[in-house]
């Protein structure tokens, strides 16, 4: 028997349905895996229901599932999971449910006040986390920092936050074995966690705390290798929050998968600021065929009053350049035409 039941119940869209593969809650569970223990590990994208925003199908989806539950999910499916989990949790009293992703880690508080059903809340980075929870028997919860929880009389406690990963590389590659790689559209793989950028709408970086940690570039491209092995001719693309945040880590990453002759296609999240026309050619030349651009707005008022840090003369410059060297420019990240 597992010794914890992990689910990916990450949000779908109801109008273009797109299987995406499950990147952080397949890191957690090589995480625990690597420490020794088994995980039943579940992906509720690929349940075969109609509407998988309906309670009972997600409850349903959940049957059979060991005595340690442990979700991740979107803002938008943490109604559903705290409903989920108040039902299973009548049920059964003695099961241990464990919420985390980003959907609820920025209000700990509220929902363990408001949700009894809720015993641990993960805040942040939880390959560690999960580890040392497994370790303990889900004992002594005061000392584990990066969670909120409530203790056996009730009361609810909020942890003091846990350090960052400071070395990317030591973390297991996710758990790939886990799942069909081939049954998703889409194929994420991250080369660093966190954005130094302060835009004032953004939920992303204040996360990271607005730092930025990477994996070394022999350590990424190693996983690119392996991913293209997995999946076949699949884009793949680099889930960083903005990927060109040093011009020479780009660099450097497009020339080793050259050295390598990998012949890949890829995607990313960049940034109009960062971008000129010698860092595209780079990019494009080692198979880099769509970015993604986080614009916000045409209006340059808006753009400052949400500290973008850029004009929408430069949004046009660049955005007009990129179209020569890619063959997707995009500000939302779907499949679209090349930009004319």
């Amino acid at each position: 028997m597992a010794d914890i039941t992990l689910v990916n119940a990450y949000a779908v869209s109801s109008t273009e349905y797109h299987r995406y593969l499950p990147l952080g809650t397949l890191y957690v569970a090589s995480a625990a895996e690597q420490a020794g223990y088994s995980v039943d590990f579940r992906d509720y994208q690929q349940y075969k229901a109609k509407n998988l925003f309906d309670l009972n199908t997600f409850i349903s989806f959940l049957d059979n599932s060991v005595d340690v539950i442990g979700v991740g999910c979107s803002s938008d499916f943490v109604p559903l999971v705290l409903l989920a989990f108040q039902q299973i949790k009548a049920d059964d009293p003695n099961k241990t449910l464990i919420l985390g992703g980003p959907g609820a880690s920025s209000i700990p508080s509220n929902v363990l006040n408001e949700f009894p059903c809720v015993d641990i809340l993960v805040r942040g980075e939880a390959e560690q986390t999960i580890v040392e929870l497994l370790n303990r028997s889900f004992q002594q919860l005061e000392v584990v920092r990066g969670i909120a929880y409530r203790d056996c009389d009730g009361g609810v406690h909020v942890n003091a936050d846990r350090p960052r990963i400071p070395n990317l590389d030591n973390i297991p590659l996710p758990a790939y074995h886990k799942v069909n790689m081939k049954s998703y559209d889409y194929i994420y793989m991250i080369t660093s966690r966190g954005c130094t950028y302060k835009c004032g709408f953004c939920d992303c970086a204040p996360i990271w705390g607005y730092r930025n940690k990477t994996r070394s570039i022999a350590n990424c491209i190693d996983e690119f290798e392996i991913l293209m092995n997995l999946c076949g001719g699949i884009m793949i693309r680099l889930a960083d929050d903005t990927f060109v945040l040093s011009r020479k880590r780009a660099v450097d990453f497009c020339n080793t998968i050259l050295s390598r002759d990998l012949n890949p296609t890829w995607g990313c999240f960049a940034r109009i600021n960062l971008m000129d026309e010698e860092l595209m050619g780079i990019m494009a030349h080692s198979g880099c065929s769509l970015v993604y651009y986080g614009v916000e707005s045409g209006s340059n008022s808006v753009l400052q009053k949400i500290n973008k840090g850029f004009t929408k003369e430069e949004i046009q410059r660049i955005i007009a350049l990129s179209t020569k060297y890619f063959d997707q420019v995009t500000t939302r990240y779907t499949r679209t035409k090349k930009v004319k």
